[in-house]
């Protein structure tokens, strides 16, 4: 197993970003002999709220579940703006993680089939993954949802009764609202996942995820 720290640059977030790669490319079996390498079942994993890519390496045993069954892991950081886009500000955090499937693929010896490419996530990653799992069906076959923040529209929807600079920041009205943008349009957008099932099912060639919660 192999333990890699990666900084490159993103083209959708124009600036230099980390990320941590499992690859389960150094295994021997009992007679001593390297087993051979087919390109690596891939799981891109997003953590939650105040974390960063280090998250699931110094608190999951995701390194021994990784080698266990042969799965490269995809650890990318996202700053607190839960894996979404904002066109006022210019992130595009959604982007992103379909640009990090395609540069990570050309870096790695990762598989480029769908059915061996998943995405999951804790809270607010849980709500990264399962967006953008259904955001690009083409990428992902499969999503996980831990504990995922799902609620929001109807939370967003009270946003006048929030506190401007609540003790908890990312539940003021400001920065929600810097992330989600007009809350008027949001139970109808693509940031709310019904809305993206529910696109993708009445789709003629629409292919569904796995969904796993």
């Amino acid at each position: 197993m192999a333990l890699a720290e990666v900084n490159f640059f993103s083209q959708t977030l124009m600036r230099t970003v980390p990320f941590y790669a499992i690859l389960p490319c150094d295994k021997t079996g009992f007679d001593g002999k390297r087993q051979e390498n087919t390109p690596f079942k891939t799981l891109y994993l997003l953590h939650g709220i105040f974390g960063n890519y280090t998250d699931w390496i110094t608190g999951t045993r995701i390194l021994r579940w990784a080698t266990d069954y042969g799965l490269a892991v995809i650890m990318p950081s996202g700053d607190n703006r839960f894996y979404t886009y904002n066109k006022a500000n210019g992130e595009d955090y959604a982007a992103f993680i379909e640009e990090l499937v395609y540069e990570t693929r050309d870096m790695f010896r990762l598989s480029h089939d769908r059915k061996d490419t998943f995405v999951g996530g804790l809270s607010m990653g849980g709500y990264g993954a399962i967006t953008n799992g259904l955001r690009y069906p083409h990428l992902f076959s499969r999503i996980i949802g831990l504990s995922s923040v799902l609620h929001f529209p109807t939370t967003l929807e009270t946003m006048e009764d929030m506190p401007e600079t609540p003790d908890c920041y990312p539940f003021g009205r400001t920065f929600l609202s810097t992330i989600f943008g007009d809350v008027k349009n949001l139970k109808e957008s693509d940031k709310n996942p019904v809305v993206q099932a529910k696109r993708l099912r009445a789709a003629p060639a629409g292919i569904l995820p796995q969904l796993r919660r």
